[in-house]
């Protein structure tokens, strides 16, 4: 089973320059995570959703690199009926002209 979670947004502190650590910037992230499903055995939508946001918007980071490792980390850890996670994060005004953004892919434990 695949669990999509498409252009969650919300403001958060991310960034190494100093306008970015002086104020929240809006940040977009999406999550696919393939689960094994059984009847009574299912992963929250809702719950992750909370955990991506909280987990950024807390977690003060300088770098989106670290911010991925850390919200892939958390989500592997609620439950080993997770086989793969695929992240990405987006600052979608970090540029005048274009969004930064970056993903992280685990697969069976592996970084890709």
């Amino acid at each position: 089973m695949r669990l999509n979670l498409r252009n969650l947004s919300f403001e958060a502190i991310i960034g190494v320059l100093p306008n970015e650590r002086e104020r929240l910037q809006r940040v977009v992230a999406n999550a696919e995570i393939d689960y094994a499903y059984s009847r009574g055995r299912f992963l929250d939508y809702a719950l992750v959703a909370r955990l991506i946001e909280m987990e950024i918007t807390n977690g003060g980071f300088a770098l989106i690199e670290d911010a991925l490792g850390a919200v892939a980390a958390k989500i592997l850890s609620l439950s080993g009926d997770i086989k793969r996670v695929k992240l990405s994060i987006e600052k979608p005004e970090a540029l005048p002209n274009a969004a930064a953004s970056l993903s992280l892919e685990i697969n069976g434990g592996t970084l890709q």
